[in-house]
């Protein structure tokens, strides 16, 4: 083989092997891109937008954990629905206690909410109403189309969350106070009456 041969050769072989290299540096990064990663390295869903209404589903479980610290700024609960384990995200951690509604290891609840599937094979709920069922005390953390109650907006997030929880609580014999409640609401808008029928409803 002449020795143009050999260097053409060789040639080839680096742009092979720069090419490969590329692939294999861009592959992974367009993943993390598109999936995102927590903290422990787990698929991260987009409590903003990632709520798909047409996969909404109802689910009853006890609870097997209760995720949350400081550098965890969203609660989660693992939960196990007839042998099936799944997270459940609540929210903001500050939202959820400002509700009341204490929830600790072993207790039922029943969730409604978005569901989805990590590329870990985990099943992931994006909580839109919570009952913890021994109290029959229920919170809503988002409207029908998804729309967070903590982010605000039109949807006047704090004047329901207080009034979420407590028409929740008040619905055994006080539908119509809930209804009042969110009738004075005035300055919270469609928020407050929204707020008021949830708990009426109940």
């Amino acid at each position: 083989m002449s020795s143009s041969e050999t260097t053409c050769d060789m040639r080839l072989q680096l742009i092979t092997f720069f090419h490969l290299l590329i692939l294999l540096l861009i592959v992974p990064f367009s993943a993390q891109a598109f999936w995102g990663n927590d903290e422990e390295n787990s698929p991260a869903l987009n409590l903003e937008s990632g709520y798909d209404v047409n996969t909404v589903t109802t689910v009853t479980g006890q609870i097997l954990s209760i995720q949350s610290s400081v550098d965890r700024p969203n609660l989660q609960l693992e939960i196990d629905d007839s042998g099936t384990r799944m997270m459940v995200f609540l929210g903001p951690q500050r939202y959820w206690v400002d509700q009341g509604v204490p929830l600790k290891v072993g207790d039922r609840v029943v969730v409604r909410g978005s569901k989805a599937q990590g590329q870990d094979g985990v099943i992931y709920i994006l909580a839109q109403e919570i009952t913890e069922t021994s109290q029959g005390l229920a919170v809503i953390l988002r409207d029908a189309s998804g729309h967070p109650n903590w982010a605000g907006g039109g949807m006047g997030s704090g004047d329901r969350s207080g009034s979420g929880a407590r028409g929740s609580r008040g619905s055994s014999g006080n539908g119509g106070g809930g209804g009042s409640g969110g009738g004075n609401g005035g300055g919270g808008g469609g928020g407050g009456g929204n707020g008021g029928g949830g708990g009426g409803g109940r």
